[in-house]
Parts: C-alpha cells; sequence; structure tokens
C-alpha cells in the first residue's frame, strides 16, 4: 500500500499505522487462511444442490394441485413428500429439511 493512500484509511476507520505494517507483511499467510476456510463450504453447498434437483421439481408438482385447490400446504407436509419422492428416485442419502417455505 502506498504511503499516501494509508493516511485517509488509517483516519476513516481508526486503525494503528503499525497494525497496517502488520497486515501488509501477512498479507498472504491471511489471505490463504480466509480462502482456505471457504473452499470447503462451496463445495458442499452445490453438490447438495445437485442431489435435489429433481425432488424439488417433484415437489413443485405436488405442491401445484394442492395451491389451485386453495389447500394449505405446511412444511410437514413438504416434507413428508419429500422424503416419499427422494425415496422413488433412490437417493438413500436424502434428509428433508424442515422448512421449505420461508
Amino acid at each position: 500500500m502506498l504511503k499516501e493512500k494509508r493516511a485517509p484509511t488509517i483516519c476513516h476507520f481508526g486503525l494503528n499505522r503499525k497494525r497496517i505494517s502488520e497486515w501488509n507483511e501477512k498479507y498472504d499467510s491471511l489471505l490463504q487462511l480466509t480462502f482456505g476456510k471457504a473452499k470447503p463450504r462451496r463445495k458442499l453447498s452445490n453438490s447438495e444442490q445437485k442431489l435435489t434437483i429433481e425432488v424439488d421439481g417433484a415437489l413443485f408438482e405436488f405442491l401445484k394441485p394442492e395451491r389451485s385447490a386453495h389447500r394449505a400446504v405446511c412444511n410437514g407436509l413438504l416434507s413428508e413428500e419429500a422424503v416419499k419422492v427422494a425415496h422413488s428416485f433412490q437417493l438413500g442419502n436424502f434428509i428433508a429439511l424442515s422448512q421449505y417455505i420461508t
């Protein structure tokens, strides 16, 4: 970071000049720590989403006639139907969420 850019940043955030210098020296290690923790979370969320696309489509087809008949559909009913659909698609590791409707 250039010295002329440091002063406004330090004043704006109320930081110590020494702390900024320490962060600049440790930039690579801090960056590695940040991205090292975020990578596994992204992989888990993407894989779960791909497994449930078929289940979500089947649940939407189940939900259409219920809503067109003006019947209330609760989260428990949707969870039960999701488990039935997952068993029909032979998804053994499927866990229905307790809150489909948010």
